[in-house]
């Protein structure tokens, strides 16, 4: 885990990360699950609680509720950003899963460089 962010420093004299866009809270802290509309069998994802950068151009927006990255199951703000700094590059395209008013919906997204 450290090897990438060692050679980016290296290389770039940063830590260069993919952006994604959202600022997120976990499903299971989230207070009024009920207006969100979920299928029962949802009980885990990130809830999008602001969309801006390549997730707003991809369409996303408050109270999406991402379940899934690249077919990738999504469960936390922790496995998402884990996701995004280990498996993703800045640049690469990303689908992403989610839900918004109860319909399960994709959007693909093209990964920004974090700032």
């Amino acid at each position: 885990q450290v090897k990438p962010v060692i050679e980016s420093l290296r290389t770039h004299h940063k830590v260069q990360r993919p952006y994604m866009g959202v600022t997120g809270q976990n499903l299971q802290s989230f207070k009024n699950i009920e207006t969100l509309k979920l299928p029962p069998e949802t009980k885990a994802g990130v809830v999008v609680l602001e969309a801006f950068g390549p997730a707003k151009d991809a369409g996303l927006k408050r109270y999406d509720v991402i379940v899934l990255l690249d077919d990738q199951p999504i469960s936390s703000t922790l496995e998402l950003r884990k996701y995004l700094y280990f498996k993703k590059k800045i640049g690469e395209k990303m689908k992403v899963t989610y839900y918004r008013g109860g319909k399960k919906e994709t959007a693909t997204l093209t990964l920004g460089e974090a700032e």
